[in-house]
């Protein structure tokens, strides 16, 4: 499946499976959404930005859900090693 930048000013610069709402970016990866207005998705695998403004850095799996909310790099390994 190819990226799909379905909104306006939508902007996808690479990768696979992406998707891009309205006024929304991802940087490249696989399998990521950036759903809401101004939401970001820099990369990875698998990261939903889905509130307004939010942004995910990269990693795998991660989800800024909320107005303005952040998610830095966080990968699986880490948070195995941080819940020890």
């Amino acid at each position: 499946m190819s990226n799909a930048a379905s909104g306006d000013h939508s902007f996808i610069g690479g990768g696979s499976n992406n998707i891009a709402g309205s006024l929304a970016s991802i940087g490249g990866g696989s399998v990521n959404r950036a759903e809401a207005r101004y939401a970001f998705v820099g990369g990875g695998y698998g990261n939903a930005a889905s509130g307004a403004h939010a942004v995910v850095a990269g990693g795998e799996d991660n989800v800024a859900s909320e107005l303005g909310s952040t998610v830095a790099v966080v990968t699986k390994t880490l948070l195995a090693a941080l819940e020890r």
